[in-house]
């Protein structure tokens, strides 16, 4: 295997991914982190936010930043 991706390198592409193939069944949370050199508390949180938002859960983040940068909030 390659070097080992920092958090931050995780896109939402790969992330869903790593989720999906969770969720299909193939391994456990321990063998993937492995196979991806994750921890697997990361793609258990990965998993709970997919449950929770589904296909959009991992641009969520993006989407409300840039929402927030496009309005000038009055106080």
């Amino acid at each position: 295997m390659g070097r080992r991706k920092k958090r931050d390198e995780w896109d939402a592409a790969d992330k869903l991914k790593v989720v999906k193939e969770y969720l299909a069944g193939h391994d456990s949370f321990v063998k993937l982190g492995r196979k991806y050199q994750l921890n697997e508390s990361s793609i258990r949180k990965w998993v709970a936010k997919y449950k929770t938002f589904g296909e959009n859960a991992f641009m969520i983040r993006s989407v409300i930043i840039l929402m927030l940068g496009s309005h000038q909030f009055k106080a």
